[in-house]
């Protein structure tokens, strides 16, 4: 969720303030993550092991879809994001954000995969 100026001053005098910075991240969570949640829930996109129309359902391209559209209101400073696709093969969507400082030389690399196991059957 994009910040507004107001709200960015606000979070930034308070980020001490631990009350007001989980107000803050509930409220964040109810107005736009949960609503992301759940409709990415919705999508029906089981890895390969479990869904051989995998590559030709479309439910990939709409997970991958409401996740990056996701990450973009995010309004991220710096961010870059693509989508990979090889045929055959579950997309990757790759994001980097460059360092906030010119001094920050470290690397943070972080990885999830969006496809789905299905609901616990006899064979899962």
């Amino acid at each position: 969720m994009a910040l507004s100026k107001i709200e960015h001053d606000e979070l930034k005098q308070d980020a001490l303030d631990a009350a007001k910075v989980m107000q803050y991240i509930e409220a964040s969570w109810k107005k736009d993550v949960e609503k992301t949640l759940s409709a990415y829930i919705e999508v029906p996109n089981q890895s390969p092991d479990y869904d051989p129309a995998i590559h030709t359902n479309g439910y990939q391209e709409t997970a991958y879809k409401l996740l990056t559209q996701w990450v973009e209101a995010q309004n991220v400073k710096g961010l870059t994001m693509q989508v990979l696709a090889e045929q055959n093969r579950t997309p990757l969507i790759f994001i980097e954000v460059e360092a906030s400082s010119k001094d920050m030389t470290d690397t943070v690399l972080m990885y999830g995969h969006f496809d789905k196991q299905p609901p616990l059957t006899e064979d899962w």
